[in-house]
């Protein structure tokens, strides 16, 4: 039975997760994207050790860095995808640990920037989510022995729009190359979603 277990949750991962392609962005909602940072995060470790195997090494980890600082840059409310965004008032701890821990794994320099950005005025930030179900990684920081990459890049370098296809999200700024024609379309397609009751709270796909 046991073999079984993990022959099924192995190959469910392979084959389904950590996203939907490798743009970084998470489909259904932020919110349903922090009920799953520690799996995000601790079943690719675990696979990673005792295979040998990087599972971090999928493109959608590095990218999925951008979606973490651009859905809700430091100190800022969320850019508002999905159910639950109104009280996300800016990133807790459970993001940070995530961004942190991200920055270990993919040796990411701009997750790395997001998590010393904050910790600066909120050292703490990261205790106040200790022993939450589905966010604290108190236990791999405990456990890891990746380090933060070397502080060498600041969010200020980064340009003031990420695009992320699948998701339509620009945080900071409207995507400059948007035509009236895009923006048509885009909505055509929502509408279509809402009708046909797209799953689990997904945005348009285009």
């Amino acid at each position: 039975m046991a073999s079984t277990w993990v022959d099924y949750c192995y190959n469910e991962w392979v084959s389904r997760l950590p996203g939907l392609n490798a743009d970084g962005g998470w489909h259904n909602g932020d919110s349903y994207f922090q009920v799953n940072l520690r799996t995000l995060i601790e079943v690719p470790a675990f696979y990673s050790r005792i295979s040998g195997f990087d599972f971090f090494a999928d493109p959608w980890y590095n990218n999925n860095a951008f979606y973490v600082i651009y859905q809700q840059p430091p100190f800022s409310k969320s850019a508002g995808q999905g159910n639950s965004h109104e009280s996300k008032m800016k990133p807790n701890g459970t993001r940070v640990g995530y961004a942190d821990a991200l920055a270990r794994e993919c040796n990411n320099p701009w997750a790395a920037a997001y998590v010393r950005t904050i910790l600066q005025k909120e050292p703490d930030i990261m205790e106040k989510t200790f022993l939450g179900k589905s966010g604290d990684l108190t236990w791999y920081r405990c456990t890891t022995k990746k380090v933060l990459p070397k502080e060498g890049h600041t969010l200020a370098e980064l340009p003031m729009h990420w695009p992320i296809r699948m998701l339509l999200i620009h945080s900071m700024e409207v995507k400059p190359f948007f035509t009236a024609a895009d923006i048509v379309q885009v909505l055509r397609t929502i509408i279509v979603c809402i009708l046909t009751v797209t799953p689990v709270h997904t945005t348009a796909f285009w």
